[in-house]
């Protein structure tokens, strides 16, 4: 097995393109991190579409490495058959519910119908998300018919930034009050989101049109982590993208003859940097 069939592949970093907006303050945490280790330990998740890779999952490194002025980036390019698409929540603290539901009601576009005895989560009538305040009281976002996804998309990046600002996005996939109160003193509410199909994602991807950070979850089998590539061989100006993918096969094929790959079939927790 060698690089190319495990769907490796080093490519220009102009040449791949988000599906979701960055969180500046966690690109320049990773920056940073990237910087000090010289190593792309997981290559970002990418569908290759009409000569653009679509990013999946991978957003916060590849705007990390171009930050840092790199031309080329490794990623795993992937089917799009073998990608489920899920979603995060967004828990928001520290912000007066009644500042903050009054904002939401200015937002164009959107209305809000009240839920009542089912949460935001079990709600499967809802079109465009909704939120759930931490007093247990729960509103449907709901866009007009007429709406596009470019409105849609507009609608959204609006909403996020009411309770981001100088804030980092918290993510979470339960959307339970009882288990969120514990783990949060200041939790004001939580936010839940569409779940998109791979081919919005592609679509955002390829008409720039990106959805809020922290809301697409991909999860796709025989993910390859730990690679651990030396960051030197992106940033050489020297040699050309085909030397640089002969030289990444070398690397992967004496990486494999040292250990053996090994695939992990449970689902696992990954505490993030």
């Amino acid at each position: 097995m060698n690089a190319q069939e495990l769907g490796l592949r080093i490519v220009p970093i102009e040449d791949v393109a988000p599906h979701e907006t960055f969180d500046p303050r966690r690109v320049e945490r990773l920056s940073a991190y990237v910087r000090e280790e010289g190593q792309l330990k997981n290559p970002p998740l990418v569908v290759e579409s009409q000569g653009t890779y679509v990013i999946l999952d991978g957003t916060t490194r590849t705007q990390a490495l171009a930050n840092l002025g790199y031309p080329h980036i490794l990623v795993q390019v992937v089917e799009p058959g073998r990608a489920r698409v899920s979603t995060w929540n967004h828990i928001v603290l520290g912000i007066d519910r009644n500042q903050l539901w009054e904002q939401m009601q200015a937002l164009p576009v959107f209305s809000y119908r009240r839920l009542s005895g089912v949460s935001v989560y079990e709600n499967g009538h809802r079109w465009a998300g909704g939120v759930t305040f931490a007093d247990g009281e729960s509103y449907s976002l709901e866009l007009p018919r007429s709406a596009t996804p470019e409105e849609e998309v507009e609608a959204l990046n609006r909403l996020v930034a009411l309770y981001t600002g100088e804030r980092e996005i918290l993510r979470s996939v339960s959307s339970d009050l009882d288990e969120l109160r514990k783990d949060y003193d200041d939790l004001t509410a939580v936010i839940s989101f569409p779940r998109y199909t791979v081919l919005d994602i592609l679509k955002f991807g390829k008409t720039k049109g990106c959805v809020p950070p922290g809301i697409t979850r991909c999860i796709v089998p025989g993910r390859i982590l730990r690679i651990n590539l030396d960051l030197a061989l992106l940033e050489d100006r020297t040699m050309t993208l085909e030397e640089k993918n002969e030289e990444l096969n070398r690397y992967i094929s004496a990486r494999l003859q040292r250990q053996p790959l090994r695939y992990y079939e449970e689902p696992v927790y990954i505490l993030e940097d």
